[in-house]
């Protein structure tokens, strides 16, 4: 797996004051950490990060690079490999490496679902793949506060060097009652079996007591 000797681990952070979140990296087995920590990626614009990011792999040639599948890394990930003319397997469940070929194996659901595909990278590097949230054990190794600075290399840059092609208007908090279902270990799911969306209520008090949440189908959601 990625925890063998074949692997060695170092994560790259990237943003505007976020050294100190960044060192939580190190409890779970990273080795270094490359940290690029400056005002000009405070709106979180993904051209100049991916640019960043970009030279950042560039220099160091990693053989894999692993992001996780969140909003802003299904946005991010897609045009960093872009850049650097190499293949993405979007949306991984599962990660191993072949020890005999030292290749990644990348799995990823397809077909709605009801086939796992393992994908490999044969020839382009890095090896690239997003990860869903929630899909990986988070495994501590260190514990504590240790003293990472000695593990850790900061990246300066030129600003000038990464001015966005956006225009940020400004900034607004949407309020909403949206419900992230990758939160919740339990997910109460119905289909259109249940004959209408005034069913689905039962499904709320089950959900509520398992203290989990309410899924649907794709088919009943297109239903209303």
């Amino acid at each position: 797996g990625l925890n063998s000797p074949l692997v060695k681990l170092s994560a790259v952070a990237i943003g505007s004051g976020i050294e100190k979140s960044a060192l939580g990296a190190f409890q779970y087995g990273l080795g270094k950490l490359y940290l690029i920590d400056n005002p000009v990626f405070s709106d979180n614009l993904d051209d100049i990060f991916a640019k960043a990011l970009a030279q950042v792999i560039t220099r160091y040639k990693p053989e894999i690079f692993l992001a996780g599948a969140t909003w802003f890394g299904r946005t991010l990930i897609p045009k960093v490999a872009a850049i650097l003319k190499t293949g993405l397997t979007a949306d991984c469940t599962g990660l191993e490496i072949d020890k005999e070929k030292k290749i990644l194996l990348q799995t990823r659901p397809t077909f709605g679902g009801n086939i796992l595909a393992t994908i490999i990278t044969r020839n382009a590097r890095p090896q690239m793949a997003t990860v869903r949230p929630h899909v990986m054990e988070k495994k501590k190794i260190e514990e504590g506060k240790g003293n990472y600075k000695d593990r850790i290399e900061y990246i300066d840059i030129d600003e000038s060097n990464f001015k966005t092609k956006y225009k940020l208007l400004g900034t607004e908090k949407e309020l909403n009652e949206n419900i992230n279902i990758t939160d919740y270990d339990v997910i109460v799911s119905g289909g259109r079996g249940l004959g209408g969306s005034e069913k689905f209520s039962m499904l709320k008090e089950l959900a509520d007591l398992l203290r989990g949440v309410v899924g649907a189908s794709r088919a009943a959601v297109d239903s209303g």
